[in-house]
């Protein structure tokens, strides 16, 4: 039987290579399931631990403890999430018969919405009076055109702000007002493009 660090790694490399996911998240992902089997390890006074022999009440009394601790509902159905991923991973690479974590349940979060910026505190952002006035520099007139231009396909695609950090000029079809941008799971989408932000781009 392989240990559990190998498994971890086969499993985090997985994500990498098929989910696309950002070295944050694996490394969160790493942390919660190291902070599993350890927890495991205390519970049953053993050093060695096989997935195979997991019970799903060792992964109720894992959340159950980490309530204890005082973690936050939103930090325990991450680890939730991490854990459901992990054993699911393991099942359909035949490691385990049945999945232990299929039926885990995890704290109800509350919904919070997003604060969101009006319609004239986007204008009051746009008309900016260092945006549209004389400058000390032509690097700092540089740095603000590229602040405006930001903001303007920011405003314009509602895409989001990991998808942004990877445009350049290339992914932009001015004559069809679109942009390409590659989402979650290197899914490649087409984003209509606002003309304000085209005319930003090509100053």
């Amino acid at each position: 039987m392989q240990k559990i660090e190998i498994q971890i790694k086969e499993f985090l490399s997985y994500l990498k290579s098929e989910k696309n996911l950002s070295s944050h998240t694996l490394t969160s992902y790493g942390n919660d399931l190291t902070d599993l089997f350890a927890f495991l390890r205390g519970k049953r006074k053993n050093t060695q631990i096989y997935v195979s022999r997991i019970l799903r009440n060792d992964l109720r009394d894992s959340l159950v403890h980490l309530k204890q601790k005082g973690l936050e509902n939103r930090s325990i159905a991450r680890k939730a999430s991490a854990i459901r991923s992990f054993f699911k991973f393991l099942l359909r690479e035949g490691k385990i018969k049945s999945d232990p974590s299929s039926y885990l349940l995890t704290p109800k979060l509350r919904k919070i919405l997003p604060d969101i910026l009006t319609i004239e505190e986007m204008k009051t952002l746009f008309d900016h009076p260092e945006l549209k006035g004389t400058y000390s520099s032509e690097r700092k007139r540089l740095w603000l055109l590229r602040d405006l231009t930001i903001l303007e396909v920011f405003y314009s695609t509602g895409m989001r702000l990991d998808e942004l950090t990877q445009l350049d000029i290339s992914s932009f079809d001015f004559n069809g007002e679109t942009v390409r941008v590659m989402g979650k799971g290197k899914k490649e989408r087409v984003i209509p493009v606002g003309r304000k932000a085209l005319k930003a781009l090509r100053i």
